[in-house]
């Protein structure tokens, strides 16, 4: 009797701590940052991380701004700000599937958001998890 309890309270708990964000995209997502046509410069990603030559890479929590450095020498530095946007189909299924229980996991995750790429056309979507951001350089008069 006491090993069927736990059973049922493990799935449960299981179920009340999963939401639709969390199972089909996750609370992280995969960003890379090219700088068009300028493969000499510095491209630093949320204040110093992930740092490259034209490009950088790195995982993010999908309720965080993106923040984009791009430096080059003797130039002026130029920075962009991808804020999130909430995955409405995501919050429906959400609130559908797995009720408030699961809209309060999916905000606190963060899973609820994903960059604006619909609204950005500098931000590019491969997949559900993966973004490519692709900036235009303006700090050096040429």
């Amino acid at each position: 009797m006491i090993k069927i309890y736990k059973v049922l309270v493990f799935i449960s708990v299981t179920f009340l701590m999963s939401s639709c964000g969390v199972i089909f995209g996750g609370s992280k997502y995969s960003a890379s940052v090219i700088a068009r046509n300028r493969p000499d410069v510095t491209v630093s990603l949320n204040n110093g991380m992930n740092v490259g030559k034209g490009n950088a890479m790195g995982v993010f929590m999908r309720k965080d701004p993106l923040v984009v450095n791009v430096t080059a020498p003797d130039c002026l530095p130029q920075t962009w700000y991808f804020n999130p946007k909430i995955r409405t189909g995501n919050l429906i299924l959400t609130i559908l599937g797995f009720g408030i229980t699961g809209v309060i996991v999916d905000m606190v995750t963060g899973a609820c958001y994903q960059p604006n790429y619909m609204g950005d056309p500098m931000i590019q979507r491969v997949s559900r998890k993966e973004f490519v951001f692709s900036v235009d350089y303006r700090g050096c008069r040429d």
